[in-house]
């Protein structure tokens, strides 16, 4: 779904970064997955260095708007792409 919803929005200013929480001796195997992505990645490590810490669950989906505030979380299961357009719409 973040791929679709990527490609759909990128264009109108919609940008997703995907933040990887594996242990290090599992960043290859992370490392070619992220490969598939239309979006950029990091790992954790640059992450919690940055003040994205993750939340109690995962996966976990942040919707950070134009400003830089975070308008949504979707921490339960993956947001589909109806949940992610209805949130970027508000």
């Amino acid at each position: 779904a973040l791929n679709s919803f990527y490609q759909k929005y990128h264009a109108k200013g919609i940008e997703i970064l995907a933040l990887s929480l594996d242990r290090p001796h599992d960043h290859d195997a992370t490392k070619k997955k992220a490969a598939k992505m239309t979006y950029p990645a990091a790992m954790s490590a640059d992450a919690s260095a940055n003040g994205f810490d993750a939340s109690g669950s995962l996966p976990v989906t942040y919707i950070i708007d134009t400003k830089g505030t975070i308008s949504a979380i979707f921490d339960e299961a993956p947001a589909t792409e109806e949940e992610l357009v209805k949130a970027v719409s508000n």
